[in-house]
């Protein structure tokens, strides 16, 4: 029997970052929208129309991208006997692959890091710019992919103790994970 943990995006809060990035948005259409002062030069009016409409871009994108991860249906990490899949990045990676598994922490956040056995085998499905990043990790120390559970429900505590419960994982996994969260 295949036991299989789905971890979704958690709705209350990509709602709650959808709200902030539409406000951030509207707050950017009224720098651009807005007049300024009298006392503004031509200059300054120029750069503040530039900021306006890069923060309209930005946190417009932002938004879209939150509301797509919220109307999507497939869970962004499934976690099974088979391995774990990753939505959007590397698809499946067996846990016949991986030669070991960790809980680690970077600037407060936890994420499980893995260590390949062959990682161009599953980074050449990445973008360039992400391949890059994941190799520039794997210089620093981390494993060749990170899974974050940031917003994501269940999070990285359940995940890390539904792993313990299959056994393909449970001999790839170093320490107890808990320094994560602890």
């Amino acid at each position: 029997m295949d036991r299989v943990m789905e971890c979704r995006t958690s709705r209350p809060k990509t709602l709650g970052l959808a709200a902030l990035a539409a406000l951030m948005t509207g707050l950017a259409a009224l720098v651009v929208r807005l007049p300024l002062a009298a006392k503004t030069t031509p200059m300054n009016a120029g750069f503040a129309n530039a900021v306006g409409v890069a923060g309209v871009l930005f946190f417009g994108t932002a938004l879209a991208l939150i509301l797509s991860r919220l109307t999507s249906k497939e869970p962004f990490v499934t976690i099974g006997d088979e391995g774990i899949r990753i939505r959007g990045a590397v698809g499946l990676v067996p846990w016949e692959a991986m030669v070991s598994v960790w809980v680690a922490v970077a600037n407060g956040t936890g994420f499980v890091s893995i260590e390949l056995e062959e990682p161009d085998a599953f980074l050449q499905k990445l973008k360039p710019s992400a391949r890059w990043l994941a190799r520039f990790a794997h210089a620093l120390g981390f494993g060749h992919i990170a899974v974050c559970f940031r917003g994501l429900s269940p999070g990285l505590r359940e995940a890390w103790e539904f792993m313990r419960t299959v056994p393909a994982a449970r001999e790839r996994m170093i320490g107890d994970g808990r320094g994560a969260w602890l």
